[in-house]
Formats: C-alpha cells, structure tokens, sequence
C-alpha cells in the first residue's frame, strides 16, 4: 500500500486530494490545523489518518515525524497543499506584514513539512514531493503581461514564486537520491480563495491531478507543470 500526506486537508482541494487518493488505494494523512478540522476531515473520508499541526509553525516538524513514525510507514507522495489567499493590492500600511505571512506559510511551510517528511520519503521508493503552486507565481507569465490590469495582491504572487524557486533548490539537492521534487499548478480551482475565472471544482482538479501523477513524464524531478496548459511556467 502506498502511503500519502497531504496539507491543507479540511477544505478544497486538499480534502478532495485526501478522497481520491484513499479511493485510489493510499494509505492518507491529512495535515489540518485544529481539532474540529479533524472532524470536517473524517466526515469526507472516514479512512484518513489526520495529523494536527500548523505549517507556519516549527512545531509542525514534531508533529508530522511522530505521527508518520507511530504508523511506521514510508511515504510515497507528500503533497504540500497548505496554503491561504492574500487581500492587499497596493503599497499600503499592512503590506509587509502579509508578504510576511505568506511566504512563511506558502514557502516555508512548504519546507518545514518537506524536512519532516523526508526521512520517510527516503524510507520507500518511488517517493514524490508535489509542491501546490499557482500561475500567479510565475515570473514568465507575469514578465509577460498575461496578469495585466488584473487586481492581484501582492503576498499571494510572491510567496508562490518563492515556493516556486524553493522548489528547484529541494530538486537540486535531493538529485543524486531516488526523492523527486516537483511543482504543480492544478489548474482554476474553485475554491473559497480561487480567482474569480476559476472553473474547476476540487474534485475535477484533485482527480486529474492524481490521474496525472499516476501515469507522469518519466523524470519529473525539478519541473513545474500547469495542468490547464500542459506547459512549464516558471
């Protein structure tokens, strides 16, 4: 049995990544960050296995390792999925503060769970990292004016393009071992913080998603691929 973990479980596309991947035959784990998340988790897919931690913070580290070292599973696929939508759109008091925050939970959490995962990572083979990402964090695109006139904020863009670059240094360092690191945009998910040209429900885009890690390139260690376009964004 493979064995998954997931962030940002309770809600959107990571609980629908949680129910297909239990449908699928994983073994799932879904990281939420309060105990009455938990009860949302179990109440979508009863066979998940939730752990209680909160990516912003280290403690999530301890969290993650004695969990998965309870079940003493290795893990095929982490799915760094945690993350929140960003309001301000200007250089105005508060700015800082929310780029702040952003790239503490987009990026950094990213790594935070990253390095608690990875032990076990190493323990079972094939072993993926997908990092979430988004088209709003890619700096060809926006270079490109294909964002133009559009009112984004500036946290949510640049903590992905962090998570984005985060990405390439967690390839580049786990190369020459089996761990492969990817990034993902899983297409326009209608989700509570999705942009208002969103078209896809969670389920639609946790499926193809999980269809597309299931039959992938034969090496997606260090690429980034948009499932709406099939195109590399970075």
């Amino acid at each position: 049995m493979k064995t998954a973990l997931v962030t940002g479980a309770s809600r959107g596309l990571g609980e629908a990544l949680v129910v297909c991947l239990a449908n699928r035959g994983y073994r799932v784990h879904g990281l939420v960050r309060t105990p009455q998340a938990v009860e949302a988790l179990h109440g979508h897919c009863a066979a998940a296995i939730p752990i209680i931690g909160d990516v912003a913070r280290t403690e999530v580290i301890t969290a993650i390792r004695d969990a998965l070292g309870r079940c003493g599973d290795g893990l095929n696929l982490l799915i760094n999925n945690a993350g929140t939508g960003a309001s301000i759109r200007a250089m105005q008091d508060g700015i800082e503060e929310e780029i702040a925050a952003h790239v503490n939970t987009h990026c950094l959490g990213a790594l935070r769970v990253s390095r608690a995962a990875l032990p076990f990572l190493r323990r079972a083979e094939p072993a993926l990292i997908v990092n979430v990402s988004s088209r709003f964090g890619s700096t060809t695109h926006a270079a490109a004016g294909l964002f133009h006139g559009r009112p984004l904020s500036y946290a949510y863009p640049i903590a992905k393009a962090a998570q984005n670059m985060l990405t390439l240094r967690m390839a580049e360092e786990l190369r020459p071992g089996h761990v492969q690191v990817c990034a993902v945009h899983p297409g326009q998910v209608l989700t509570a913080s999705g942009a208002p040209d969103a078209v896809t429900t969670p389920a639609e885009a946790a499926t193809r998603l999980v269809n597309w890690l299931e039959s992938p390139p034969a090496d997606l260690h260090g690429c980034y691929v948009d499932l709406d376009t099939g195109r590399p964004g970075w």
